[in-house]
């Protein structure tokens, strides 16, 4: 009797990142197209319920301007961009290590690290398409709008203007042109990112999603407050990206690439402590 003898492989070597075109494969599958799709509709209604009112109101050329209608879309649409990555990420690691995935991902010929980085890139694609799409389909309402909202002010204003750092809390804020406004949506993706990437950190060491999704919502507060309170103190922060945009709508002249850039890097460094902290944990 004989048998035939197969021949097993040993894997010697594992890339730096082996594995990780094939997660972001699945991942992807989790942002396209439904997640990307409902969160652009989230940003729309945001829009109508905004916009609706202030077109119908009986002077929109005096009062309010369009400088309210810009400036208020802005700020509640950032401020629940940041909030859904949270909410998005508060499982995207903690949930696959309690599902007994992340260990099952690990004893397969799959670096740790290919697991975070796949599912950051695929956050951040998905925010990257869900805000350049919303914001670019609002552009045209809101070119649309600036005539009917007024962005001049009467003499017998100006002291009152002038003295405002803000312009009468952006009453008379005209709309940026269109390529300063995609640099307003960078800066706003910019800040969302970092929360990604903050949040893949804490899934690493945590091992409650209710705490990882509570200190989330506290960095978000965070980021929010230091945009409105902080000033230009925190402009090489992720709340400075968040403030510029806010300046920018009422009318200030604030270069974007700098909260941008150092936003970015601050991301790169958080999920370089994830990878970090997640390829030293004991998964099961």
């Amino acid at each position: 009797m004989t048998t035939d003898a197969g021949t097993i492989t040993s894997v010697e070597k594992v890339g730096p990142m082996q594995g990780l075109g094939g997660l972001i494969g699945v991942d992807l599958r989790v942002w396209f197209p439904l997640r990307t799709v409902l969160m652009v509709v989230v940003g729309l209604i945001i829009f109508g319920f905004m916009y609706l009112p202030w077109s119908a109101a009986p002077h929109p050329s005096v009062d309010p301007g369009f400088g309210f209608l810009f400036l208020g879309f802005l700020s509640v649409w950032s401020a629940v961009m940041l909030i859904s990555a949270a909410s998005f990420s508060e499982g995207a690691v903690l949930g696959e290590i309690n599902r007994g995935t992340a260990g099952w991902l690990a004893a397969m010929p799959i670096r740790r690290a290919s697991v975070i980085v796949a599912k950051f890139a695929t956050a951040a694609v998905g925010y990257a398409v869900i805000i350049a799409v919303t914001g670019t389909l609002v552009y045209p309402i809101l070119a649309g709008a600036v005539d009917r909202g007024g962005t001049g002010f009467r003499a017998t204003v100006v002291v009152e203007v002038t003295q405002s750092p803000i312009g009468m809390w952006g009453r008379f804020a005209d709309l940026p042109e269109f390529g300063n406004y995609l640099g307003m949506l960078a800066a706003i993706w910019a800040a969302v990112v970092f929360v990604v990437a903050a949040m893949m950190l804490l899934g690493t060491f945590l091992r409650s999603r209710t705490a990882v999704f509570g200190l989330g919502m506290m960095l978000v507060g965070l980021i929010v407050g230091g945009a409105i309170f902080g000033g230009s103190s925190v402009s090489a922060t992720p709340a400075g990206a968040v403030w510029s945009v806010l300046q920018i709508a009422w009318g200030n002249d604030v270069a974007l690439l700098t909260p941008i850039m150092s936003t970015l890097l601050l991301s790169i460094i958080v999920l370089g402590a994830a990878v970090w902290s997640f390829d030293r944990r004991e998964l099961a």
